[in-house]
């Protein structure tokens, strides 16, 4: 057996060889737990950060309104039709004569919402053959019509049967008054006596 085997290290190679190959090893375990024990906090710092971030207050609110219809009231001239009273036709002097003094008579709001911004009025009725333009008389007499004038504040405005509405500003108040007048007008050279009257139909819309 004397040569097959290689002698013993010294005691010194021994420990040379063993501190020479665990120290390496030490050192990779404790920088692998080091490093770890980092990412660890790291983490949960994160962690920590986002549930701050995510704190919130829940706030509960009701958003809504109310729809209503603006409304309004009328009447004309008291509820009593407007009389133009009796004419002598010898007052008459041609096409065109209107007798005065014109016969005034309101339309009275009896209250219009607070909402309301505006009134129109649109008349309806039968208009006078001859003149093309007014309202024609029914019940005998002959070559007369109604006229009939809006006195909106500042503007006199001729009413004509059927044709534009008139717009006025609201009263929102009972008892504001929207001013009208009104007479004969002659529309022929010959006018014939009898009783004379127009049926007339006010449409009012507001909004």
């Amino acid at each position: 057996m004397m040569g097959c085997c290689r002698p013993p290290l010294p005691r010194r190679h021994i420990v040379a060889a063993l501190t020479h190959h665990h120290q390496p090893v030490t050192e990779f375990i404790t920088m692998s737990l080091n490093s770890h024990t980092t990412r660890l906090a790291a983490a949960l710092g994160l962690l920590l950060a986002s549930q701050a971030s995510q704190a919130q207050d829940r706030l509960n609110v009701n958003v809504g309104g109310e729809f209503y219809n603006a409304t309004c009231g009328f009447i004309v001239n008291g509820g009593a039709d407007v009389d133009l009273g009796r004419v002598n036709i010898n007052v008459f002097t041609g096409v065109g004569h209107i007798v005065r003094p014109w016969t005034s008579f309101d339309i009275t709001s009896t209250g219009c919402s607070a909402g309301t911004t505006s009134v129109h009025m649109r008349w309806r009725g039968a208009v006078d053959p001859d003149a093309g333009r007014d309202f024609a008389v029914t019940g005998g007499a002959t070559g007369v019509a109604v006229i009939i004038h809006s006195e909106r504040p500042g503007v006199s405005s001729r009413v004509v049967p059927n044709g534009a509405a008139h717009t006025w500003a609201p009263g929102t108040a009972s008892g504001d008054r929207y001013p009208h007048r009104a007479s004969f007008i002659q529309t022929l050279p010959t006018i014939t006596e009898g009783p004379a009257s127009a049926a007339v139909t006010i449409d009012i819309t507001y909004n």
